[in-house]
């Protein structure tokens, strides 16, 4: 029964950008909808995975306060999140292409 999918638009990963493509192009086919949403910014720069995971690793708080909605702070600020924040730290890979 589903009709409509929702993507978010996709400037900063190539992966993503061309997984949207092709997402389009085949629900031209069907009767799904895609509906690609712009991206939400912050101080002139677009919200993505990988800004977040840069602030994790930097330990940048008041950048993760401006990036993230309430409920996403308050787990990472669990114990569930404590192998999520350190695997992202000792990473050197945070930026995806």
């Amino acid at each position: 029964g589903i009709t409509d999918r929702f993507v978010g638009e996709e400037r900063s990963s190539q992966v993503t950008a061309i997984y949207n493509e092709v997402l389009a192009e085949s629900f031209e086919k069907s009767a799904l909808k895609l509906h690609i949403l712009e991206r939400k910014a912050i101080d002139g720069k677009v919200i993505s995975a990988s800004l977040v995971r840069r602030a994790i690793k930097e330990d940048d708080q008041s950048a993760l306060a401006r990036l993230l909605p309430e409920t996403s702070l308050s787990w990472l600020r669990s114990e569930e999140a404590l192998l999520v924040i350190q695997k992202v730290k000792k990473s050197d890979r945070i930026i995806h292409h």
